[in-house]
């Protein structure tokens, strides 16, 4: 009757010591772990606007305007009555037909002197034209039946030794010649104090002054 006893107090000792267990485990299981990863919203980075650039828009310029415009583009040496107003602007130069040398820009007289006419002359403009006047004295005055030779115009460049002419401005008729060095002339040779040789003739510069001479009758313009 004694061990019924002991056995049943026992037994209520481990009873109570388990329910006990039990009520400790349970309230550590509603305690959340503080080392555990709560889940986040995802943070929103800020968006960098980007702004459209406004890019002008040129309108294409009509038939009718862009013929106002190249009307207004147009070479006013076509349409004056006076040559000498327009000289040495009459052709466009072209790079291929060599360099415009300074030393040669000017008007060149083939003689020494300046007698009751002159002799054949070279004027070398800058803008790379150029005008040739046959010998006034190629034709007796007395001689009506004679025909003198045509005033040459065109553009020139040098090359090397050689100064290429294209007539009329024609790079595809071209004519080549040589072309010396501009030296000192003697003042008892010339009053005229440089010279130089173009094909194998000697000329002097008359003057640096280009616009001298009528390119149409190879006379002096009015002023000179």
């Amino acid at each position: 009757m004694f061990r019924k006893s002991l056995y049943l107090i026992l037994f209520t000792a481990l009873l109570l010591v388990f329910l006990a267990a039990c009520a400790i485990s349970s309230q550590v299981s509603g305690i959340d772990n503080p080392n555990s990863v709560q889940s986040r919203e995802p943070e929103v980075a800020p968006t960098l606007t980007i702004q459209p650039t406004e890019i002008p828009i040129i309108p294409t310029p009509t038939e009718e305007e862009t013929s106002v415009i190249e009307t207004e583009v147009i070479d006013l040496c076509t349409n004056i009555n006076n040559p000498c107003e327009c000289l040495g602007r009459k052709y466009e130069y072209d790079k291929e037909l060599g360099e415009i040398k300074e030393e040669y820009i000017g008007s060149w007289h083939a003689a020494a002197f300046v007698g009751s006419g002159y002799s054949e002359r070279f004027v070398f403009f800058s803008t790379g034209n150029y005008l040739f006047f046959p010998s006034q004295y190629e034709c007796d005055s007395n001689d009506a039946s004679c025909k003198p030779s045509p005033i040459v115009e065109g553009v020139w460049g040098i090359q090397d030794s050689q100064m290429i002419l294209a007539k009329d401005g024609d790079i595809n008729n071209i004519r080549s010649i040589l072309v010396g060095e501009v030296i000192d002339s003697p003042p008892d040779e010339s009053p005229y104090p440089f010279k130089t040789f173009f094909d194998g003739t000697t000329y002097w510069l008359l003057s640096k002054d280009t616009n001298v001479w009528n390119p149409d009758t190879g006379e002096l313009c009015d002023g000179y």
